[in-house]
């Protein structure tokens, strides 16, 4: 008999399947026969027997580590990925005879897998893959850009290829990481389930503090599980001690670590997390139940309550007499109270005439990296910055990380610093050290270094008067290398000229409205090109604010940001002066919200966990006393703040 499966109810979950392999060099996997018919076509999927409706189930299918002893060990890794009727193979470990075996003696149908999803290009995690597709399967394949082309040619010759983007959604809730940079590069899936995510990568190449810290800040999620290879074997007994220190201070609940990991390290994590470590191995089984984390609401973990009406930040109409469900750091429920079941020992907050609204996002700051300022803006109601210029040196990444442990504090988005050239704007002017780049191949390998140690957004200084700008050529390399990369490019640009090239060069989004006359068409291929406008109209001393008005009118999208953090006179906290602003340019209050909340997401990137009060979101929710639709000064009418499900302010409350 095989051995038993291994259940676990998780609550708000990062999930981290790790294989990680040994360097060998690259070479073409050889079609093999395999032990299965050629499938004539893929039937609907169906669930696992002994898995549960909305149930997570992963079954590891290659390994060098014994777990089932009829099945077959190699030194490789692959694993089956089961979720809300989609299945996805991640690697297929260094032969397809160990693979294929093990899935024919596991009783799994090959037909049912839709997708493959390689972590990185060692053979022993890509090597079963011709093996698998001579069955006659045809998958999608999802791999890193960084792949060799002549592998990527050998694949789209029997399948459909993919090269992932960060974020990108391959399957209904599942999701990659995008390619983390090491040597060699690698993605991992990212699975959104009712109680949290999951995440499945490959290799820990790049580190598996590096790895875990990445897709715990691009995800915005606590980690539950790492589970897998965590490439530590040559690692000294204190290198373990200070990763298991460093797993601590992620937040990471369990471990399961496996394949290439090394006995000793395996026997210290074991000792570490006592029950929490979970063995591993070829024919392991875990099934992850989606039922939500009950810690960090309150003192006793009783869900939070919140009673009142909503405005969601979708642009959706009110609904009066809502309910928002919170439980851990997630929402689990959110509608009108008369369809929402309330849990009996639920902690219920109901404020009179109050209005529920997600937390606001300023996307457009500087100095955030300042305690003070972070605590500040989150005590306001402004629960995410993000940070789009720091003088060049400072550690910002590392500094953005740490400041995220503690919920008090708004989160940060981060850039880094502002890319120019030589004596270009803000060198020249503001006397702002910032990164230059001198040609399009130095600003091509700066960007990726710049990526590499971090940053989540790069931002180019286009500005006339103060000195040389980046050329045509060398903003285009920039944004090519961003996007390569999976990272979006926003634009300092101030007039009509520059927002022109910033479009020419492909940017996402443009920082401060134009002070000039805009053309019709200019602002028509903004819209058609969906680049979003932060307008920081006080930051301009209202300036441009017709030109705001007539890129509303012609379709175009706005976030919320008001240039804060340096400049005198401009609030850190809730951005009232940019609001009013906003509306005197003829934005009504609810649009106004929508780019505070919901458009100023969009721009972070972080759309998918903020922005919006829905179920299965990250709980950051502001709430008020009056209705900011009425008069948008009632946001100055704190009563709430939830951050990370954690009420981090209150004025008062009446249970």
């Amino acid at each position: 008999m095989g051995k038993p499966i291994k259940t676990i109810t998780l609550g708000l979950l990062l999930l981290l399947v790790i294989g990680c392999g040994q360097a060998q060099p690259v070479s073409a996997p050889s079609a093999t026969p395999a032990p299965t018919s050629t499938p004539s076509t893929l039937p609907t999927a169906a669930p696992t027997p002994g898995t549960a409706p909305g149930d997570l189930r992963i079954t590891v299918l290659y390994d060098n580590m014994a777990y089932d002893a009829r099945l077959r060990t190699g030194w490789g890794f692959a694993a089956l990925i089961e979720y809300a009727g989609q299945t996805i193979l991640f690697d297929t470990g260094a032969d397809a005879p160990t693979l294929l075996g093990n899935v024919q003696t596991m009783g799994i149908d090959l037909r049912r897998i839709q997708s493959v999803a390689l972590s990185h290009i060692h053979d022993d995690h890509v090597a079963g893959l011709s093996g698998l597709l001579a069955t006659g399967v045809q998958p999608t394949v999802y791999v890193p850009p960084s792949f060799p082309s002549d592998f990527k040619r050998r694949v789209q010759a029997s399948t459909r290829l993919v090269e992932v983007t960060p974020g990108q959604e391959l399957a209904t809730g599942i999701f990659s990481s995008g390619e983390i940079a090491g040597n060699p590069a690698e993605q991992a899936l990212v699975i959104a389930t009712p109680g949290g995510l999951v995440v499945i990568t490959g290799c820990a190449h790049p580190g598996i503090v590096k790895m875990v810290a990445e897709i715990k800040g691009r995800f915005q999620a606590p980690i539950r599980l790492v589970l897998g290879g965590f490439h530590l074997a040559n690692q000294s007994e204190a290198q373990i001690k200070e990763i298991l220190a460093d797993f601590r201070r992620l937040g990471v609940a369990q471990v399961a670590p496996t394949h290439c990991t090394g006995d000793n390290p395996i026997a210290q994590f074991r000792a570490a997390y006592g029950d929490d470590f979970i063995a591993a191995g070829v024919g392991r089984v875990i099934v992850v139940q989606p039922v939500a984390a009950s810690s960090g609401t309150n003192a006793t973990g009783a869900p939070l309550v919140l009673l009142g009406t909503l405005v969601d930040g979708s642009g959706a109409n009110p609904v009066p007499d809502a309910v928002i469900v919170i439980q851990g750091q997630q929402i689990v429920a959110v509608g009108p109270r008369a369809q929402v079941a309330v849990p009996a020992k639920a902690r219920r907050i109901e404020i009179p005439k109050a209005t529920i609204l997600p937390g606001f996002i300023n996307a457009h700051v500087h100095n955030a990296y300042a305690t003070d300022n972070l605590e500040r803006w989150a005590q306001t109601g402004v629960t995410t910055v993000r940070d789009v210029g720091a003088p060049v040196g400072l550690d910002y990444f590392a500094r953005r990380d740490s400041l995220r442990s503690n919920p008090k504090l708004a989160r940060v988005v981060a850039a880094g610093p502002l890319v120019t050239v030589p004596n270009g704007y803000p060198i020249a002017g503001n006397n702002f050290p910032s990164l230059t780049v001198t040609s399009p191949e130095d600003a091509r390998q700066k960007i990726d270094e710049l990526i590499d140690a971090g940053a989540e957004v790069i931002k180019i200084a286009l500005a006339s008067g103060a000195g040389p700008v980046l050329s045509p050529a060398e903003a285009s390399a920039i944004v090519e290398t961003a996007h390569r990369r999976g990272i979006p490019v926003t634009a300092h640009a101030t007039n009509a000229y520059y927002w022109t090239r910033a479009l020419d060069a492909g940017v996402d989004h443009i920082e401060h409205v134009a002070t000039d006359y805009v053309p019709d068409n200019l602002l028509r291929r903004m819209v058609e090109r969906n680049v979003y406008l932060i307008p920081t109209l006080t930051a301009l001393s209202g300036r441009g604010a017709s030109t705001l008005d007539r890129f509303v009118q012609a379709g175009g999208q706005v976030a919320l940001g008001n240039d804060s953090g340096y400049l005198a006179g401009l609030e850190i906290g809730m951005p009232m002066r940019e609001i009013l602003a906003m509306q005197g340019a003829g934005m009504s209050p609810m649009q106004i919200i929508v780019a505070a909340t919901r458009n100023a997401a969009r721009v972070c990137r972080l759309d998918q966990t903020l922005g919006t009060l829905e179920a299965g979101k990250i709980a950051d929710v502001l709430v008020v006393e009056g209705d900011p639709l009425s008069d948008l000064n009632a946001l100055t009418n704190v009563r709430l703040v939830v951050h990370y499900g954690e009420v981090i302010y209150s004025q008062s409350e009446t249970p």
